[in-house]
């Protein structure tokens, strides 16, 4: 099953943690650029701009900051990813007839309607969801389908598209994180590579051209 194959909470949910994940990530970011841009702007620039440069960024950092503690993204973001991840964990055990889902009639469409109900009420995020998709359904004519078909079709639909989906998913995300750290951690090379070619022009210098102490922070900045 597709995203659209899926209840609209889900889709609400799951577009809702994919924005707030991005807001989240794109304030963090901010800080942590426009610190390092305070801290280097009076080794750069003239006093009069490096000030007027460190009011500006003190300002996103204010904000971004303020973003963070009051807007509460980070919770948001796994509120809404948590319920996006619950919906369809209940919709595919509904459509493959899993417990508690494995009766017939029209018991367990009004069972698997209440256990979504019950998992908005116990999350305080869905109070924030703004419900977009066309289609409100909480069952779909695809897990409709997928419910009427024989106990091995379900079987190979679930063994297809759910647990090789999450596989594929595991897969790309350990692929991801690896290569992330490898991004970080040459990064750190390179900026502790540069924090001690600075350090040995200073000693052949009777002023700094730029302060070691500063440079030195940003490494530790990344990984502290």
């Amino acid at each position: 099953m597709i995203d659209h194959d899926f209840p609209a909470l889900y889709q609400d949910s799951n577009a809702a943690a994919i924005v707030v994940q991005k807001n989240f990530l794109l304030a963090t970011k901010a800080i942590l650029i426009t610190s390092l841009i305070i801290g280097l702007a009076p080794n750069l620039l003239d006093r009069y701009n490096a000030i007027f440069i460190q009011i500006l960024c003190s300002m996103v950092v204010i904000g971004s900051s303020a973003y963070l503690s009051f807007g509460k993204p980070q919770k948001i973001w796994y509120g809404t990813r948590a319920l996006a991840e619950s919906i369809k964990t209940l919709a595919w055990r509904y459509s493959c007839r899993a417990e508690p889902f494995d009766g017939a009639g029209d018991k367990d469409a009004t069972k698997f309607e209440e256990a979504v109900h019950d998992l908005l009420r116990s999350n305080d995020e869905a109070a924030a969801l703004r419900y977009e998709s066309e289609n409100t359904e909480l069952i779909t004519d695809k897990m409709r389908q997928i419910r009427a078909s024989s106990l091995s079709a379900r079987r190979e639909t679930y063994l297809n598209e759910r647990l090789n989906e999450q596989l594929n998913w595991y897969r790309k995300k350990s692929k991801f994180n690896n290569d992330r750290s490898r991004y970080w951690y040459a990064l750190l090379i390179l900026v502790s590579t540069i924090a001690l070619i600075v350090s040995l022009i200073n000693i052949s210098r009777d002023f700094d051209i730029i302060s070691v102490d500063f440079v030195f922070a940003i490494p530790i900045s990344i990984f502290g």
